[in-house]
Formats: structure tokens, sequence, C-alpha cells
């Protein structure tokens, strides 16, 4: 008997397999862009889970997209610095919008996080 809820499938014997050979999700294709003037076209792939924990644990842009580009890392951080930072910005929020990450995560600014960070 299969449970409605996408997010994991529930068996005879009522137990909730979640991945596996149950995983139902739709894998999101490549993000595929430029950045700059330069021709290269950069293909982010859809980050696994394992990523995905690390992504939501890193701190800074850098560690952020640094895990989001892989190998890639070295030559979009050389194209990346000579831009005006709110490329920076529109490209973090375009990777995360189009992988649907955080999408129930509320905004927070950054005095709202520093407070979130020492518990209160």
């Amino acid at each position: 008997m299969a449970d409605e809820n996408p997010f994991g499938v529930v068996n005879g014997e009522g137990v909730k397999q979640y991945g596996g050979s149950a995983d139902t999700h739709d894998h999101i294709e490549p993000l595929k862009f430029t950045l700059g003037d330069d021709p290269h076209v950069f293909t982010v792939e859809e980050p696994d889970a394992g990523v995905v924990m690390d992504i939501e644990e890193a701190t800074s842009s850098r560690r952020v997209l640094r895990l989001f580009f892989g190998d890639d890392w070295d030559k979009a951080e050389k194209l990346l610095s000579s831009q005006h930072p709110q490329i920076l910005i529109d490209l973090a929020r375009d990777l995360s919008s189009h992988f649907k990450l955080n999408e129930d995560a509320p905004v927070m600014n950054r005095n709202q996080r520093r407070r979130q960070a020492r518990g209160r």
C-alpha cells in the first residue's frame, strides 16, 4: 500500500522508507550559466542530501558557492571576484531557487542570524 506522501513509501507493515528504490522525487535539471563576459558555461548539478546539509551549515557565500560549483570553483571565484556584489547575491539566490533549497526557511537579516546563532 503506497502512501500519498511523496516523502516516503509505507509498506504493508506500516514502515516508511525514504530514498532508495522508494525515491519518487523528480530530479532537477542542472543550472547552466556564464559569468561576466567569459564564454565558459558553468553547469551546476542538483546537490545530493550530503551537499545540502553542508550548504545549510556553511557560514559564508564563498563556502556555499564552493559547494555548488565543486571542481569549477577556482574558475568561478576568479570571474566572480571582479563582478558587482549584486551579481553574487543574484547567483546565490538563483541557485537556491532553482534547486528548491530553503523554500520554507524565513528570510533573515544579519542581526537575526547572529541572534539565532547565539540561541536567542
